[in-house]
């Protein structure tokens, strides 16, 4: 079994080649334009709404049945491949293809002809989750994930910001310097967990004042 890492990485204006155009790659399309990438659509037809996108000016159209693979990676350089809605021969042609330029590559629905997965992924400002079951059980992944976002607070963004903002006014007090930032922190996340509610400005110094006049 291959060991997958799950990261964070910035895609912002990276590039990004799709060999498909059908249902599967628009799926993936509507899931990776929200990171500001900078999309690539190789395809001999596509789906109304890929073809919006193009005239949105949101991705780039590429005419392509994909036998054109080993041009397109040269010449587009993408960080990642995904191939989906191709025929099943030019499939494992492709795959060939990011495999000897050293570019990652994932097939929708064939995980052997996959370097990479695609998670199930809650998004918002601030925070992101992603689920897999490294294609064991995309449904219980699918599953999960909807777990998780059923059971996020609607005002989960504000939270996160109010929580930010705290953080930095912590860092910038003699709390940070008496090295009880952490713990100053974290009876803060505590206190506004449980009680489901940003804290008031006084409940934040009550607690701040505390941890510094155990510190002295």
């Amino acid at each position: 079994m291959a060991n997958y890492l799950p990261l964070y990485v910035n895609m912002e204006k990276r590039p990004i080649l799709i060999f498909g155009g059908g249902n599967k790659a628009a799926e993936i399309i509507e899931q990776l334009l929200p990171y500001g990438v900078d999309l690539n659509v190789a395809a001999e037809k596509v789906t109304p709404s890929i073809k919006a996108f193009g005239e949105e000016k949101k991705l780039r159209l590429i005419k392509s049945n994909g036998t054109d693979s080993q041009k397109l990676i040269s010449r587009i350089q993408p960080v990642f491949v995904v191939i989906a809605d191709v025929d099943p021969v030019v499939i494992a042609d492709i795959f060939k293809m990011c495999v000897k330029k050293g570019v990652d590559v994932h097939t929708v629905g064939k995980q052997d002809f996959s370097t990479f997965l695609f998670p199930y992924v809650i998004r918002r400002k601030n925070l992101s989750v992603a689920v897999s079951t490294f294609g064991g059980s995309p449904a219980a992944a699918k599953w999960i994930i909807e777990h998780i976002e059923k059971s996020l607070p609607a005002a989960i963004d504000n939270a996160l910001d109010h929580l930010q903002t705290i953080r930095q006014k912590i860092k910038s007090t003699a709390t940070a310097a008496s090295g009880q930032f952490a713990a100053v922190y974290r009876e803060i996340l505590n206190a506004a967990l449980r009680e489901n509610r940003m804290l008031s400005a006084g409940e934040v110094a009550q607690i701040m004042t505390k941890h510094i006049e155990e510190a002295e």
